[in-house]
């Protein structure tokens, strides 16, 4: 009996769904829309190479410059949280990424890298600053409690100035 129960709710868990993943071939990048029709609200354009996560397929195969695909329902990720779900033509995604898809999505993490890199900068000049006011305090507090002050308090503000070395390296 006991087996016979175990058998059936073996056989009723569903096996999960195969997460599918897959790029975006359409060299001006691939509409998102809110339905899946030519004529659905548009919610985003992907650009090129970006990758996004395929969920199912829906109706007949149409045609759109030529490709064939059908209507795909999709979700795409931007630095790591869900940025847009809908709809997109599936002629227009790609199994692979091919070498001008790496070659435009590594143009386009250089590019925010460059426009980030003045606020970047600017937060390590920032702690910087106040790592040397936290070492300056710690040193000062140091000489009025004891007579011997030595180790940390000395180095204290080469390593924060080693530390903004480092920030800065990232930034660039």
């Amino acid at each position: 009996m006991l087996t016979g129960v175990l058998l059936a709710q073996i056989a009723a868990c569903k096996k999960p769904a195969e997460i599918k993943l897959m790029y975006v071939g359409a060299k001006d990048g691939l509409n998102v829309r809110e339905q899946p029709a030519p004529t659905g609200k548009l919610l985003k354009t992907i650009p090129f190479g970006d990758m996004v996560r395929v969920f199912e397929e829906k109706g007949e195969p149409i045609t759109i410059d030529k490709i064939t695909g059908k209507w795909t329902r999709i979700e795409c990720r931007s630095l790591g949280s869900v940025s847009c779900n809908g709809w997109v033509f599936g002629g227009f995604l790609a199994e692979h990424r091919n070498a001008a898809m790496d070659a435009a999505v590594s143009s386009r993490a250089e590019a925010r890298k460059l426009a980030e890199a003045p606020a970047c900068h600017e937060k390590c000049d920032s702690e910087l600053d106040r790592q040397k006011e936290t070492c300056a305090k710690d040193k000062a507090e140091c000489e009025r409690t004891s007579d011997y002050c030595a180790g940390s308090h000395l180095s204290c503000p080469f390593d924060a100035e080693d530390e903004a070395k480092k920030c800065h390296e990232g930034c660039d």
